[in-house]
């Protein structure tokens, strides 16, 4: 190659160099899990581990174990519950490497409706955690399991595409969130009564739950409309409440 040529190419070989230190931080990590009872160090089976814009959510196996791959870089929420345990939230760094680790529940006691449905067609468990009486008090925006299907929703955010007093809008890397219209800010989110949590305030009820699993949704974009059992710390930008048909 003449000297010339060489001058040539040498810009295009040096962003090349720097390219490669950049695109090893984009490899995504994986995350292997150990879900285990704090009392009995027994493994815990169909924990669900929720980990914040890393898609739909994992399940452990009989063995207390669950792998979650492609992991998008970055200090992220991790939520793993499981009906009958305390859950456990914690925040992740995932900067390249694969991660390892054991989550302890703590037993705690509910009591569980039965699998029933009235003569009206509602089911015994919207029934019991109060959704129609909620519902019959007309504040906030309601979607039993038919509304919610209707919507067709690929990601469970879809589902508030159309529900008044809510948007869903896009940060500065093109990920999704939803926020109320009155401020724009992100609301709170209970998962079959849990409070979620994430680490960028950005809010996507997809990272928790997949449409499919969804039973009903209450959603309360005004504070003075939010019920007072779910009106807690940092409801002022309203609240969502998501059902899924394993809370049956």
């Amino acid at each position: 190659m003449s000297p010339s040529a060489l001058r040539r190419w040498l810009p295009v070989l040096a962003a090349l160099l720097l390219a490669l230190p950049a695109a090893a931080q984009r490899r995504r990590p994986t995350l292997n899990l150990i879900v285990v009872e704090e009392e009995t160090g027994r493994p815990i089976p169909e924990a669900r581990v929720v980990v914040s814009g890393a898609g739909s959510p994992a399940f452990t196996n009989a063995e207390g174990r669950v792998q979650m791959r492609n992991i998008p870089a970055g200090r992220r929420m991790m939520s793993v519950y499981r009906l009958g345990y305390r859950p456990e939230h914690t925040a992740v760094e995932f900067e390249g490497d694969d991660l390892s680790g054991t989550v302890v529940l703590r037993p705690q006691a509910t009591e569980i409706a039965g699998v029933t449905v009235t003569s009206a067609g509602r089911s015994t468990a919207l029934r019991n955690v109060g959704f129609y009486d909620r519902e019959k008090r007309g504040h906030g925006a309601f979607l039993d399991r038919a509304a919610v299907e209707a919507r067709n929703a690929v990601r469970t955010l879809d589902i508030f595409r159309q529900v008044r007093g809510f948007n869903v809008t896009y940060n500065s890397r093109g990920e999704p969130g939803l926020v109320t219209t009155r401020g724009y800010c992100p609301p709170l989110i209970f998962l079959d009564g849990i409070r979620m949590y994430t680490v960028d305030g950005r809010v996507d009820p997809s990272d928790f739950v997949h449409p499919s699993e969804v039973d009903a949704v209450e959603a309360y974009a005004g504070l003075g409309t939010i019920p007072p059992e779910y009106n807690a710390t940092g409801s002022a930008c309203g609240v969502v409440l998501i059902w899924t048909r394993s809370n049956r």
